[in-house]
């Protein structure tokens, strides 16, 4: 059992029971019932089940403590100052819980872009690499020789292949970013 609690587990649980202990042993008059609010942070890299779990059980030992020392004459602030105490779990709670999933939500918009610029990356490996390659040899070859008209019209019509697969690509590249940044 102890191997799957998590140190910040533990934390929680020894400020849950000491405060528990403490808020039993105090008169219901004193404010000991948000001192169960300390535990919540602890928790703040569990998952949002275990918060949830927390904030339902500090919540019930809360109350339990109101009402197995409540009598006739329970001054009415006292039951303010558990509903109050009980309210700060829930928006502590709630706090944690949003941030976890602003974070999930965060992580998942970061590998997308990981995965875009990996595509990104293997596109332009691919699809540029070979039509500058042509362009380069085909530019070796017409500096080291002399061209007649009709051989300049050849290598033109090599030249207009590669350009116009750059050209493609380019625009297929900013297609793929305009869909991804949408």
């Amino acid at each position: 059992i102890m191997k799957s609690y998590s140190t910040a587990k533990l934390i929680a649980s020894a400020i849950v029971v000491f405060v528990f202990i403490a808020d039993f042993s105090i008169p219901l008059g004193y404010s000991v019932g948000v001192l169960y609010l300390i535990a919540l942070p602890f928790l703040i890299l569990e998952k949002m089940k275990t918060v949830v779990l927390y904030a339902t059980l500090i919540s019930i030992l809360i109350l339990f403590n109101l009402f197995n020392f409540t009598v006739n004459s329970t001054p009415f602030h006292i039951y303010i100052n558990r509903l109050f105490s009980v309210l700060s779990v829930s928006i502590i709670s709630y706090l944690l819980i949003r941030y976890k999933i602003l974070k999930d939500r965060k992580e998942i918009i970061k590998e997308a872009k990981r995965k875009t610029l990996e595509e990104m990356l293997f596109m332009t490996n691919h699809k540029v690499r070979h039509p500058i390659v042509t362009l380069l040899g085909i530019s070796q070859v017409i500096e080291s020789s002399d061209f007649s008209v009709e051989e300049k019209d050849q290598v033109l019509k090599l030249i207009q292949k590669p350009i116009s697969e750059l050209d493609k690509f380019t625009k297929e590249l900013t297609n793929l970013i305009e869909i991804k940044n949408v």
